[in-house]
């Protein structure tokens, strides 16, 4: 999605001081991330499996290249060599990795698997966002209007999968969706599994709207007002995350199993923490036309790869220190794939599921 985001960016400078809003912030901050409870929760988790270790699923942003994710964690179900862990204990995700992880964190169900085949491999851009009449432009918040997003995200996120989410609530489990708070200028964490479980009648709204506002790229797609803050797509922060629920999370489950035998704190002190990315590694190379839009377009893409490799760089530095393995999935160098991430073509999709399920099947998870 680096292209995506990059044009976005470069755009939002045209259109600088075009509208204004008074800022309200309403809202009490409940479900975002509490790092005390992230701790909890987990050593409970602890708890509860014994000598099972944690497992941790980390999902980044992609857009159309979601289809990898979705293709390996279907192709991972059935891989005897490194199989796939039968729960998360946490999953966290950015940008394109939302709208895969309500069902990734389900998981247990081979449907939930079936619903993201059909979520990257049947739809086409007119099913995400349409463009907006270009006289508005100036004068609207975004290019594209996502009502179609928003749609299917109805279809695909139904009333009972969110319900299904909140039941993991008492065991532990968590489900973590970043968003970049435009007023505040940070990412906010959301605790969806505490979400899911409210007893808030406005529960499957927000959710959604999360969800929504998880994948609103700057400029590109509208932001979306939660709690009287406007929240885009995580991505303009983050790549991927684990650094602000991890540290609490290992510490607090070794404090909960140092009571119990040792080889309880043994499995407490490797849990797995499994990085997909949702694309390649590195920019290709190309002719950069020699003009200061085609310049800026590319310095942005090289900022946004290098974020990338910072934060998978700062969840390996993590793991180092606190004594937990991180595996890593990504599109092969030599993998065909090469179109926009913003270019949702079924067609092309389908080859990158397929692709990702042969993947997931048969190679093990890479060490960084």
């Amino acid at each position: 999605m680096r292209r995506f985001h990059t044009f976005a960016i470069v755009l939002v400078v045209c259109f600088a001081g075009c509208a204004h809003r008074t800022c309200e912030p309403t809202g009490t901050g409940l479900c975002q991330l509490n790092e005390d409870e992230v701790g909890s929760a987990i050593a409970k988790r602890v708890a509860i499996k014994q000598q099972r270790p944690v497992s941790v699923l980390v999902l980044s942003g992609g857009g159309a290249y979601g289809a990898w994710g979705a293709g390996v964690l279907r192709g991972w179900r059935t891989n005897n060599v490194d199989p796939r862990p039968k729960e998360f204990d946490v999953v966290t995700a950015i940008s394109t990795g939302s709208l895969l992880a309500s069902h990734a964190f389900l998981g247990l169900d081979p449907q939930d698997d079936d619903e993201l085949e059909k979520a990257y491999t049947t739809i086409n851009t007119p099913d995400i966002y349409r463009k907006r009449f270009l006289l508005f432009v100036p004068f609207s918040e975004s290019l594209y209007i996502t009502q179609p997003l928003k749609d299917q995200l109805k279809i695909r996120i139904t009333n009972e999968v969110i319900d299904r989410v909140g039941r993991e609530w008492e065991s532990g489990r968590r489900l973590y969706v970043g968003t970049t708070n435009l007023d505040r200028g940070k990412l906010i964490i959301w605790d969806m599994t505490c979400i899911a479980h409210s007893t808030d009648p406005l529960r499957y709204d927000k959710y959604r709207r999360i969800l929504l506002a998880a994948t609103a790229i700057p400029a590109f797609f509208p932001p979306v007002e939660i709690e009287g803050q406007l929240n885009a797509d995580g991505g303009a922060r983050a790549q991927l995350f684990l650094d602000k629920s991890l540290l609490p999370v290992v510490r607090r489950a070794r404090a909960a199993a140092s009571t119990r035998p040792a080889a309880a704190l043994e499995a407490v002190s490797g849990p797995s923490v499994y990085v997909l990315i949702n694309g390649k590694l590195g920019l290709n190379t190309v002719c950069v036309d020699d003009n200061i839009f085609a310049i800026a377009l590319r310095s942005i893409e090289n900022l946004l790869d290098a974020n990338m490799r910072g934060d998978i760089e700062s969840v390996h530095s993590l793991g180092l220190q606190e004594h937990f393995k991180v595996h890593l999935s990504y599109v092969p160098d030599d993998n065909s794939a090469d179109f926009a991430a913003h270019d949702f073509n079924a067609a092309k999709m389908k080859k990158l599921y397929d692709d990702g399920v042969a993947w997931g099947r048969t190679e093990k998870w890479i060490d960084p």
